[in-house]
This record gives structure tokens, C-alpha cells and sequence, in this order.
């Protein structure tokens, strides 16, 4: 037997070999014969390591009698306890713990003798380990308490157990992260529940300064986010960046969670650092359900953020999709932003050819111009300064899917119409000498127009005229005439200009309403000026706002109706 003391540590000795089959007997007879007890193999594991850990009771009293070191590490500085804890042996922990072994040895990853037995769920050995007297704050080289330890580990019964002993429930772990924290992060309703009952704090704030309630909202836990609110979280709270918590789950996609949210009051208008609201921030990340969501709860969809970017400005940007259900409600299709840019300056600086067209077709504004006195078109690729071959051979090439080539046949329309162009866009339609790539196309629209002249909605009103005419607020007030114009179908008629017609005929009626409506408040406006002047004749007042544009109306009917209701009352 003396050549056991020189055996390599990789090889196991006759009584490792023993032990690992729990042969009692022989084990015994090994030690009566001069068996090394403190002997080592693989891991640094001796015999009482390996007997710990394979749970074999008898084996561990022979070898504790023999005089086996009940403190010695392993490879990993665990003992004989850790080992025993590991492999749930109860009796086993007991008897070493009875033997005096160090309660709070940590193993080289920080763990104790309580922290292994919270993580893995061992209750009686969670038991035995506070009667001998284990520190249940102690933390572990993650800074976690053992309460802590069964939350990660989703261990309700040694939860409660903690709980019940005592266990502070506001101690804080790595991060600042407080049970309450670790289990809202993990989900685990259940243990939030009685965390809840025994009155932890739902407004503790992590070292990120995320409270529980947010903490679940970025998982994606909606039943913790429930139960949270139902027990009174506070739905104001807002983080470093300014978001509040719907604008937090709208960022994470969470619809369920969103709907709970407003349900339990928070404002679905709140803005956070750049001035965004939640519905901005749901249209950035391309979340149409929240989207929706939002805008059947009375969101608005007109609200811009710091730069002016209205979400249909942020649409063009993420998904046509939410482009044309945006439009479809009605949002402004020539909105500006702080830079004077509409939605389709943006969509072509981008060069997004499907919302270029939806924009096109539901009447966006070609003319419109930024502050820099740019039109749509002058965002095209074609008109930055690179004349690689590549690009030029692009541009010679541009397909009638390009944004260039719908520009070109939407300046086209107008020209053959004799519509308004903005100067930039006279000379795009100058360039286009005979014979061109769109010298069909312009005689197509050429004889559309001829149609349109001879194609009469009244005796003596032509759709042509219509066209010509929008903003005259005499054909919108003569209700027989815009009847017959709304049930012709002019997509066989006129494919061309179908959608110009159709357009320029909603915002007419849009402006027919502000021009009423800003003639109606007109009068409080001036009244506020403090000038004694005389009132002015309707017909007078009329022609002066129709002067103006949609959004100067707007602004006169917004501010006058403010004024009217401060002076008289509600409107």
C-alpha cells in the first residue's frame, strides 16, 4: 500500500475506486491497510470529496473516523459540502455539517454552501444549513443573497423559505438589482407574488435606473406586468433616456402589455427625450399591431417630435405598410419637418420606391419645397454630385419602377394639364426633347386631357375645369355637382389622371372646411389684436383667406377657435 502515496493525481487509487462503487466494506479495509485518505486524483477531489459527492453516507462517516480533512478543496475550492449540496444529499450535508465543516467557504466562483443549495432548489438542505447557522445575506461573488440564488433558480418553497427567516427583501444584488428586480427579469409571477405580500418595494430602481415593473416590460413578461400594476406599480415612471413605460414596451414590440398600460392610465401622449411619443416610437421599430393599437386609443398622429418628424415622416423610413394605413386615416401627406421636408422628400432622399408611389398616388405635393428650396426631385440620386460609371449608366437606365422615372411621368401629368410646377420641376419637364423615353407617355396624357375637356359633369362644368379649378370653393359647395364627380369612375376614363383627379378633390373639400372654419374664427383673431377696426364684410374675409394655404387656415381656425372659447366658452 505504500505505493499509493506516489500515485499520479490523474490516476484514481484503489480507494477512489472503491468509493466510486460504493463498497463500504472495502473501503475499510483499504484504510485499516495504510490507505492515503487525503490522497488526490482528477479535479483534486480526495476520498471524502468523492464519497460526498456520490452521496455515500457510510463511506463519509469511515473516512471522517480515519481522520479525512473535512475542510480540503478541490480543483474548483469546493469542500466535501459543496459537493454533498450539489448532488442534493441531505444526510450527507447534515453529518459534515455535525463534523463542524466551514459553513461559508466559497468555491473559486464565489459560490457558498447556501447559494448552491438556493440554485438548486434543495429545501431540507436549505433547512439544515440556516439551523447550523448560514448567513442568509451573504453574498455570492455576483453579489447575490441566497434569496436571490432560489429566484434564478425559480424555487418557490425556498423562496418562501427565506422569506419566512427573514431574509431582507430590498437587498440588493449585482447591478443594483433587487429580488423584486430578479424576479420580475425572470418572469416568475408566482414569486413576485408572495415577494409582493411580504411589501417589497415596487419603485426600487436598479443601478440603471429601472424599476421592477420596467424591468418586466423590456422581457416581455405581461402576466409580472399585470400583477405589478394591479398591485399599484406606478405607471409615471420614466427612464434616463426620458422613456416612460409604454414608450418601452412599444421599443420591445409588447402589445398585450401596451394594452394593460392604457388601461391602467398611462398617458399614450407622454414624449420622451427627443420629443417622441409612444406611437413614434412603435412606427420606428415597425410594430404595425401597437401602431394600430395606439391609434384606436386616440393617438395622434399629427404629433412631431424634436426634428418635426410626424410618424408618417418616420414610416417612410421603416415600412410601407404602416405609410398606407397612416394615409388611410387621413394624415398629412405634406406635414413638414423642422427642415421643411414632407414625407416624400424623405422617401426619395431614401430612394423607397413603393412608398414613393403610394405617395404619389394619394396626392403628396411634387412642388412642395424644404427650407433649402428643394423639391422632391431634387433629392434623387441624379442629383448628387457622382459621376462614377456606375452611376451613370444607373441613371441612363432608370426603369418605370425607379423614383426618377415616377417623378419624371407625375411632372409630366401636370405639364399636360397645365397645372401648377414649381420652377425646378418646369425645368425637369423642359428637358424631355422629342423624341424621349416619355415621348408616349406625354401624348397619352395629352389625349386624356382632350377627354377630360369634353367629358362634362354638368352642362357647362367639364372635368377638365374641375381639375383646373380645385380650389374654387363654388364646385365643392354645389353638393349635386361633387355627387355626380364621386360616383363617376374615371380609372377607365382617365388611368392617367385618375388619382390626381381623386386627390385634388379631397383636398379641396379638406380645404372648402378650413376656409368656413378659419372665416368662422377669423373675426376673434382680429378682435385679439387689440385694433378697433370695423368688422369685414363675409365677401371681403372670404377672398383674404382664400389667399392662403391649408396650413395657414389651419392655424387661423386652431387659434381663433382657442380665443372664442376663452371669450364665449366651448364651441
Amino acid at each position: 500500500m505504500e505505493n499509493n502515496v506516489r500515485l499520479d493525481q490523474n490516476v484514481e487509487s484503489p480507494l477512489h475506486l472503491a468509493i466510486r462503487k460504493g463498497h463500504s466494506a472495502v473501503v475499510r479495509i483499504l484504510l485499516e491497510n495504510g490507505a492515503d485518505v487525503e490522497h488526490k486524483t482528477g479535479g483534486g477531489l480526495t476520498a471524502l470529496h468523492m464519497a460526498a459527492k456520490r452521496g455515500h453516507l457510510e463511506i463519509v462517516q469511515i473516512l471522517l473516523d480515519y481522520g479525512a480533512d473535512i475542510g480540503c478543496l478541490d480543483d474548483f475550492d469546493k469542500t466535501p459540502l459543496h459537493l454533498a449540496i450539489e448532488g442534493g444529499h441531505s444526510v450527507v450535508s447534515r453529518v459534515l455539517l455535525e463534523h463542524g465543516t466551514e459553513i461559508e467557504s466559497m468555491t473559486n466562483a464565489g459560490l457558498g454552501p447556501l447559494h448552491i443549495a438556493a440554485l438548486r432548489g434543495h429545501i431540507d438542505i436549505v433547512e439544515c444549513l440556516l439551523l447550523y447557522g448560514a448567513d442568509i445575506e451573504r453574498k455570492d461573488g455576483s453579489e447575490r443573497t441566497p434569496l436571490h440564488c432560489a429566484i434564478e433558480g425559480r424555487h418557490l418553497s425556498a423562496v418562501k423559505l427565506f422569506l419566512d427567516r427573514g431574509a431582507d427583501v430590498e437587498n440588493k444584488g449585482k447591478f443594483g438589482m433587487s429580488p423584486l428586480h430578479a424576479a420580475a427579469q425572470r418572469g416568475h409571477k408566482n414569486i413576485v407574488d408572495i415577494i409582493l405580500k411580504v411589501g417589497a418595494s415596487m419603485e426600487n430602481k436598479d443601478e440603471f435606473n429601472k424599476t421592477p415593473t420596467c424591468t418586466a416590460i423590456m422581457e416581455g413578461h405581461g402576466g409580472v406586468v399585470r400583477l405589478l400594476l394591479e398591485n399599484g406599480a406606478n405607471v409615471k415612471y420614466e427612464s434616463v433616456e426620458g422613456l416612460n413605460l409604454l414608450h418601452i414596451a412599444a421599443l420591445k414590440g409588447h402589445c398585450e402589455i401596451c394594452e394593460d398600460l392604457l388601461r391602467f392610465g398611462i398617458d399614450i401622449e407622454g414624449r420622451d427625450g427627443q420629443d417622441r411619443t409612444p406611437l413614434h416610437v412603435a412606427v420606428e421599430e415597425g410594430h404595425i399591431r401597437i401602431v394600430k393599437l395606439f391609434v384606436e386609443r386616440g393617438a395622434n398622429i399629427e404629433s412631431k417630435n424634436k426634428c418635426g418628424f410626424t410618424p408618417l415622416h418616420v414610416a417612410v423610413r421603416i415600412s410601407p405598410a404602416i405609410v398606407n394605413y397612416l394615409l388611410n386615416l387621413g394624415a398629412n401627406i405634406d406635414s413638414k419637418n423642422d427642415n421643411g421636408r414632407t414625407p416624400l422628400h424623405t422617401a426619395c432622399v431614401l430612394n423607397e420606391k413603393e412608398t414613393v408611389a403610394t405617395l404619389l398616388k394619394l396626392g403628396a405635393d411634387i412642388n412642395a419645397t424644404c427650407k433649402s428650396g428643394r423639391v422632391p426631385y431634387d433629392y434623387t440620386d441624379c442629383h448628387y454630385v457622382d459621376y462614377s460609371e456606375e452611376k451613370v449608366t444607373r441613371r441612363l437606365l432608370a426603369g418605370p419602377d425607379s423614383v426618377i422615372y415616377m417623378l419624371k411621368q407625375h411632372i409630366i401629368k401636370l405639364k399636360v394639364a397645365g397645372l401648377y410646377l414649381h420652377e425646378k420641376n418646369e425645368s425637369v419637364s423642359q428637358s424631355f426633347v422629342s423624341p424621349s423615353p416619355f415621348s408616349a407617355f406625354q401624348l397619352c396624357c395629352k389625349n386624356e386631357v382632350e377627354l377630360m375637356k369634353s367629358n362634362l359633369i354638368e352642362s357647362n362644368i367639364s372635368c377638365y375645369e374641375i381639375l383646373k379649378q380645385w380650389r374654387n370653393p363654388m364646385y365643392v359647395a354645389n353638393q349635386h355637382v361633387m355627387n355626380k364627380f364621386e360616383t363617376k369612375d374615371f380609372s377607365q376614363e382617365f388611368p392617367k389622371y385618375a388619382d390626381i383627379l381623386k386627390c385634388l378633390i379631397k383636398t379641396a373639400k379638406l380645404r372648402y372646411l378650413l376656409l368656413n372654419s378659419a372665416q368662422k374664427y377669423f373675426p376673434f383673431l382680429v378682435r385679439l389684436s387689440g385694433n378697433n377696426l370695423p368688422e369685414l364684410p363675409i365677401e371681403i374675409t372670404r377672398m383674404i383667406l382664400s389667399l392662403l394655404s391649408e396650413e395657414d387656415l389651419s392655424n387661423i381656425s386652431e387659434s381663433g377657435k382657442r380665443i372664442a372659447e376663452e371669450l364665449i366658452g366651448p364651441q
